[in-house]
This record gives structure tokens, sequence and C-alpha cells, in this order.
């Protein structure tokens, strides 16, 4: 409110960043207690249609998470293959 630059200079639309990560006019940010999500303008659709699966996958493993489990299959798979060195 009390900047000497009543005029200028700016920009309103251009890209700005984010904790490290551009955004663009049209991109979709979206935040919650868990984090923030960019999404660019030219992958919404795609996005979109994901999310159905991504919410299953999401589901099935909080229920995996009610019944008990601790440490994904696929993360205790990861950690015993190749991939992995330790140091």
């Amino acid at each position: 409110p009390d900047s000497p630059f009543t005029k200028g200079p700016g920009e309103v639309g251009g890209p700005v960043t984010l904790g490290g990560r551009r955004v663009e006019s049209g991109d979709i940010v979206l935040g919650d207690r868990d984090g923030v999500v960019v999404v660019p303008f030219d992958r919404i659709d795609a996005t979109i249609a994901r999310l159905g699966s991504i919410h299953a996958a999401e589901a099935a493993l909080d229920r995996e998470v009610e019944e008990g489990l601790t440490v994904p299959q696929a993360i205790l798979d990861l950690l015993a293959s190749e991939a992995v060195r330790r140091v």
C-alpha cells in the first residue's frame, strides 16, 4: 500500500518461481496440509484424466495402512534390489 511505484515496475500474468518450481499464467497451483502441486496448463486435461486412478491407488494404500501396513511392499522390493547402494 505504501509503495512508491503506483504505476510500476511490475508485470501481471508473467512467470514466477515458487519453491524452485516455475509457475506460468494458466497453470493450476493447489495446496493442502500435505504439500503443493503445480499442474502446467498444457497438462491439465491429462492430469484430470488420471485423477480417478490416483484416487483409487491412494484409497487402496489408506486401507492397507489401516490394516497394519508400515512399509509398502514396493519400497521393500526397492530396498532389496540392486537399485539401492548402501554407503
